[in-house]
């Protein structure tokens, strides 16, 4: 297995809906062919939990119940951790971005996204302030296929009005693959070898540029 340079990936934006269970339930999968991968489940709803325990081959998973027990895994372990936050703030998420290498916030095609990614922001300024070495990605996805419009107006908000964010290039779109994966407990690569499987290879390709460094 690689040594991963980069520790810790937090799957965060604290609106709810926008494929953060899904982003982290396809990367556990994929980044696990890589590196040694603990998964940890800090969304109240628990459904990467859930998506793990129908798989035939489970991810490596580790219950986290407090500040305390975050600090003592993040700090001790040598795997590459990646968390599930939610779709909420709290302690003990405030807690997890400050000791996250790289953010990454999924967002979708809503009108509101530009909106709510401008009101996370405003968290990760805070963050970086006291761990000024983070890297915070947006990762577009659920758009149609032939949508320019949405990554064009992030990647004009990251570009000029965001000092910490940045934009992964591959942009997901919306499948009807992606809906069947929790209940079936395989990944998006698991169920299909077709463009889908072939579009999120392209983002695990980009995110394992991160994680070497």
């Amino acid at each position: 297995m690689l040594k991963p340079k980069l520790k810790v990936i937090s799957v965060a934006h604290q609106k709810g809906g926008v494929a953060k269970t899904t982003t982290v339930c396809n990367l556990a999968v994929e980044l696990s062919k890589l590196f040694n991968v603990t998964v940890l489940d800090l969304d109240p709803q628990k459904h990467t939990t859930k998506f793990n325990n129908r798989r035939d081959q489970p991810y490596k998973m580790k219950d986290i119940k407090n500040d305390k027990e975050l600090i003592s895994h993040l700090q001790n372990d040598d795997d590459l951790t990646i968390i599930d936050l939610g779709g909420y703030d709290s302690s003990l998420a405030r807690t997890a971005l400050l000791l996250t290498d790289l953010v990454i916030t999924p967002l979708c095609d809503s009108s509101y996204e530009l909106d709510g990614l401008v009101d996370f922001n405003k968290i990760i300024n805070k963050i970086v302030e006291k761990q000024p070495g983070i890297k915070c990605k947006v990762l577009i996805n659920r758009v149609h296929h032939a949508d320019k419009i949405t990554y064009a107006n992030i990647k004009a908000w990251t570009d000029k009005d965001s000092n910490h964010f940045d934009i992964y290039q591959t942009v997901i779109p919306s499948n009807s693959k992606y809906k069947l994966m929790l209940s079936e407990g395989k990944s998006i690569t698991e169920l299909t070898s077709g463009t889908p499987a072939i579009i999120f290879n392209k983002l695990v390709n980009e995110i394992i540029e991160d994680i070497k460094g």
